[in-house]
């Protein structure tokens, strides 16, 4: 049964489904592919963990576009995780950025690294988002996949304790852009690719 999204989010991923090109390799997404289908096959829950170094950007977008896919393409068992090396607070130009799709934002508290609830669709389906390291108590610790989301998360974790699989994705940081003027359409691109590779992950499953 696939949940119904909100209609701006819907319409964000009308324009995403329009480029048919993937940002990271083909190769690795492929392997989250196979990864995914046989948790399908097995009837098993599929716990994704994206991570970055600060959990700050890239890991949220994979995140937040991979859950929002799995609800789209109708699948029910997928959660999905981030975390860091290390933990910062989540940007608020990625705040920023996920209000412009539609995302309904809601800060829960007035700490420097803030907790916010994202909803994005009619059931009112929530994410909790909020920087963390990669083991934190709310993130599994075992029966997952491991999926880095920068060179540097690979390189600092080439074993991540409990993971069935460690895939390597790979983004550029907009947080090089941050104060300037081309900070709003960097992190829009950035969201962008990385919602490109998840809508590819996700129609490309044998459901």
């Amino acid at each position: 049964m696939k949940i119904t999204l909100n209609s701006r989010i819907l319409d964000s991923i009308e324009l995403i489904k329009k480029s048919s090109s993937t940002h990271s390799s083909k190769k690795e997404l492929l392997k989250l592919i196979d990864y995914i289908n046989n948790k399908i096959n097995l009837d098993k829950e599929i716990n994704i963990n994206f991570i970055c170094t600060h959990n700050s950007r890239r890991s949220i977008f994979s995140q937040i576009w991979a859950k929002v896919f799995s609800d789209y393409y109708g699948l029910q068992k997928v959660r999905t995780f981030s975390g860091g090396t290390e933990s910062t607070y989540v940007s608020q130009n990625v705040i920023k950025t996920l209000s412009s799709y539609g995302f309904v934002i809601n800060k829960l508290d007035q700490k420097k690294n803030s907790n916010y609830e994202i909803t994005y669709s009619s059931s009112k389906n929530k994410i909790l988002i909020f920087s963390k390291k990669y083991n934190e108590i709310s993130n599994p610790k075992k029966n997952f996949v491991a999926v880095t989301t920068c060179l540097s998360a690979k390189e600092n974790c080439p074993f991540i304790s409990g993971s069935e699989k460690i895939i390597s994705l790979s983004y550029d940081d907009p947080k090089k852009y941050d104060n300037s003027s081309k900070s709003t359409k960097m992190y829009l691109n950035i969201s962008n690719q990385i919602a490109t590779d998840m809508n590819f992950v996700f129609s490309n499953l044998k459901i």
